[in-house]
């Protein structure tokens, strides 16, 4: 029998790894989601569509759903007409199972309408992301619609808190350290012994 002394840092280290995997993959999706929203400031549809699964879809609002490549490229054509200053999208939570993750927030975009008038526009979103090569991730499902923009010194996402149960903790990343990484609001303290229990999303 292996002494127990011994079994404790092959645990920890057996622990964290899974961990390690999991920064490591929101992390890379929050580059390609900045990315994407640097392509869409620039009117770069084919660079956009280059962040898109090869059989990805956007649910856009109001549309059927746009699915390959050709389609994405006639869609995001069309919107590159529209000059857009900015485009940020603020995530609510990420979670990561395997090679595959969703992530959800809300969005804020400005831009110039036909008479050359600034608008801003926000909403929410919902993408299904897919590892197609290792620390790669792409969109494969990317929903999203329009809302109101908030009162003035409302936060963008209603607070709520809730514990969702897990199979595995170790595959899943507290919604604090996806907001530090993703550059989002402040997240709520750590709870004790969280990773026995589920992940408190914010």
């Amino acid at each position: 029998m292996r002494p127990a002394a011994l079994l404790i840092p092959i645990l920890s280290a057996c622990a964290s790894a899974p961990r390690a995997a999991t920064r490591d993959a929101v992390a890379a999706i929050a580059a390609t989601s900045a990315e994407f929203s640097r392509r869409y400031e620039r009117g770069d549809a084919d660079g956009m569509v280059a962040l898109y699964t090869p059989d990805g879809v956007a649910l856009a609002p109001g549309r059927a759903a746009i699915r390959g490549a050709a389609p994405l490229r006639e869609y995001w054509g069309a919107q590159a007409r529209t000059k857009v200053l900015s485009h940020v999208a603020t995530p609510d939570s990420v979670v990561v199972a395997g090679s595959t993750a969703y992530d959800w927030g809300v969005y804020r975009a400005r831009f110039l309408d036909g008479a050359g008038a600034e608008r801003e526009t926000v909403g929410k979103y919902a993408i299904v992301w897919r590892e197609t090569a290792p620390g790669t991730w792409r969109m494969h499902v990317d929903m999203w619609n329009q809302g109101a923009p908030a009162p003035a010194g409302a936060d963008t996402v209603p607070p709520r808190r809730e514990i969702v149960p897990l199979v595995d903790a170790h595959q899943h990343l507290l919604s604090a350290e996806s907001q530090a990484l993703f550059a989002g609001p402040p997240a709520p303290p750590p709870v004790a012994a969280l990773a026995d229990v589920g992940v408190l999303l914010r």
